[in-house]
């Protein structure tokens, strides 16, 4: 067991320091952007649809590995039909696969301020990387699954489809 767990630190490390000249190692990026429309699936069967708007700073370790933090939004309707903000924060790693695909768990939180429940949340992004950016912004397109732990042990699932915006 312990040779299987050398030799994936040894290829990790060979991943990450092997050298795509698509970002540049120590670099940190300030002004990066998402927009993501969201399917939200309750086990209730109250499903929402809405888009999370986020703020995406991170710093690039090497050319393949970065750490990030997404801070985004959005507004829900409940049963009634009123609105309530949902807000979340997470902390990423985002893994450069090949010049075009970038993998990025998440750990964090998401709040949903009506009842006032804080609970955790994790997430996979998969993003396609454009070759140049369209319009001078448009950096990635964005597919994501959020597993948000609701407080009465249930859970919902949040299906994410947008992009990726940079400065």
């Amino acid at each position: 067991m312990r040779k299987i767990g050398f030799l994936l630190a040894v290829y990790i490390t060979g991943f990450l320091y092997g050298g795509f000249a698509r970002a540049g190692a120590k670099e940190f990026s300030l002004w990066n952007f998402r927009v993501l429309p969201t399917a939200i699936i309750q086990e209730s069967g109250k499903n929402s649809y809405s888009a999370f708007i986020g703020w995406n700073p991170n710093y690039a370790f090497t050319d393949k590995f970065r750490l990030g933090l997404n801070a985004a939004g959005t507004f829900l309707e409940d049963a009634n039909g009123d609105s309530f903000l949902v807000m979340e924060y997470q902390a990423t790693l985002g893994f450069l696969v090949s010049e075009s695909f970038e993998i990025e768990p998440a750990l964090g939180g998401q709040t949903w301020t009506k009842g006032g429940n804080t609970r955790p949340l994790a997430g996979l992004n998969l993003s396609y990387l454009f070759p140049d950016k369209l319009l001078g912004f448009l950096d990635r397109l964005v597919l994501g699954y959020q597993y948000y732990f609701e407080k009465s042990g249930k859970a919902s699932q949040q299906i994410r489809l947008g992009v990726g915006l940079s400065f």
